[in-house]
């Protein structure tokens, strides 16, 4: 049995506390220790592409760019 389908690449921009922790929180933030946001960060699940800045637009940009460029479906064989 050959397992050679090709990975779907997913790249999830998360929202980042200036330390790099993750903010989990949906928009402000509900507990008052928490910094807030301070950027944004994608990394693709092929781990081929990591892009970190503070403009989330930008970020998810590059983000769905990378994954489109990346789809198996459009790679001629």
């Amino acid at each position: 049995m050959s397992t050679d389908k090709p990975v779907r690449h997913r790249a999830p921009v998360l929202p980042l506390h200036k330390d790099g922790s993750e903010c989990k929180h949906r928009q402000k933030p509900v507990d008052p220790e928490c910094p807030g946001r301070t950027g944004y960060s994608t990394t693709c699940s092929a781990g081929d592409f990591t892009l970190t800045n503070g403009i989330r637009a930008y970020v998810e940009e590059q983000a769905r760019h990378h994954v489109h460029t990346n789809d198996p479906k459009k790679v001629t064989r």
